[in-house]
């Protein structure tokens, strides 16, 4: 789940129109009724019988313990989720009075005086308005999550308006040491295939993975 969709379960307002938080959920979604702003805590008294499950769930939700599994999961599987840990992925959108650049989808490279600050821009669709996206990353990240609103708006040049994502823990990544994931797993760990880490791609690739491996090994 991106941040900005994230973002939006928690609070009950949409991501920026045109991001890929908003494109890539909206297609796989198609025809179901999505609720925003309710937290759920328990599925009713209903229960399900089948050959197999896939159970998708954040990797800070299998770290808690807060679901059960009977029988538990297997070594492997548990160990994937040990080494597995957290990067830190702030999202910063910043709107300004109006449109000074006619590039959309541009992605743009800052280098300041200080290194790593702000150093990362992505001007948005003309359909989302005067806003671009700014990220950082690692401590830059956890700085700017921590950090107060105005400190954020100070940071920018005269912006209108600006709203941060705040996602405790965000991006999965593969800890150090990598303890226990030299070979791949057979789970769908959200974002963490090998060939498209910490991106919505990963995560869609790596449920399907899951999907075919299982449907292969229910036909024989």
């Amino acid at each position: 789940m991106g941040g900005g969709l994230a973002a939006a379960c928690a609070t009950g307002h949409p991501p920026t129109p045109g991001t890929k938080s908003v494109l890539v959920p909206r297609l796989l979604a198609g025809g179901l009724k999505i609720v925003l702003g309710t937290r759920v805590t328990a599925a009713g008294s209903r229960s399900f019988e089948g050959a197999a499950a896939i159970v998708t769930v954040p990797l800070g939700v299998l770290k808690s313990g807060a679901v059960a599994f009977d029988p538990p999961l297997p070594d492997g599987h548990t160990r994937a989720v040990n080494a597995l840990g957290f990067g830190a992925l702030s999202k910063g959108f910043f709107r300004f009075a109006r449109r000074t650049w006619n590039v959309d989808n541009a992605f743009y490279q800052f280098l300041g005086t200080a290194p790593g600050v702000w150093s990362q821009w992505f001007a948005l669709p003309s359909a989302a308005g005067p806003v671009v996206l700014a990220f950082n990353a690692g401590e830059r990240g956890r700085s700017a999550e921590s950090s107060a609103p105005g400190d954020l708006m100070a940071a920018a040049p005269s912006p209108g308006d600006s709203s941060a994502t705040t996602t405790a823990p965000s991006m999965s990544s593969t800890s150090a040491p990598r303890s226990g994931l030299s070979t791949p797993t057979r789970a769908a760990p959200t974002r963490c295939t090998r060939p498209d880490p910490a991106t919505v791609t990963g995560a869609v690739v790596s449920g399907r993975d899951a999907a075919g491996r299982l449907t292969h090994r229910l036909s024989g």
